[in-house]
């Protein structure tokens, strides 16, 4: 699971040829997705240097929502956290009836928990060496610096029609 030009958008409204292909792989075949656990930029990292990863066929899907991560800045739109991602991934699956996801709102509830415990424990005082500061809202903080602020296209989408 890794956005790119040569990736099947399983997000797809109509049925494009890469879709259909691979509906056709995974009627004889189990689908077994990677997921490259990092930030973005150990991921691109991962990917680049290894051969066997860049040899894989990619998918990839189009976010139906923002990150909902509240902790962690994202680089740039349409990028998610792994468990996101899985979310989204197994959405999308279930809708293009490539599999089943029964409990959708169980995932995004255990995140919402994390995330809650995160700020609750960044908040208390009494808690020392957690955090030096609560975390800001993500509307208050600054965006990217430095080469992430130039890269153009983070996720090497295709270019929009």
């Amino acid at each position: 699971l890794y956005p790119g030009r040569e990736a099947v958008n399983l997000s797809a409204a109509t049925a494009t040829p890469e879709l259909e292909n691979l509906r056709a792989t995974l009627a004889t075949k189990r689908l077994v997705v990677f997921l490259l656990d990092a930030t973005w930029a150990g991921a691109r990292k991962m990917l680049r240097l290894s051969p066997r990863l860049q040899a894989l066929p990619r998918i990839m899907f189009t976010p139906s929502a923002p990150s909902r991560y509240v902790i962690k800045q994202q680089p740039q739109e349409g990028c998610l956290s792994t468990l996101e991602a899985v979310h989204e991934l197994l959405t999308v699956l279930q809708r293009q009836a490539l599999d089943d996801y029964p409990l959708p709102d169980q995932l995004l509830g255990v995140f919402a928990r994390m995330q809650q415990f995160q700020l609750e424990c960044a908040a208390d005082p009494n808690r020392a060496g957690y955090r030096r500061r609560p975390y800001s809202p993500p509307a208050e903080r600054t965006g990217p610096r430095g080469r992430s602020a130039r890269r153009q296209n983070y996720l090497r989408l295709p270019a929009a029609e």
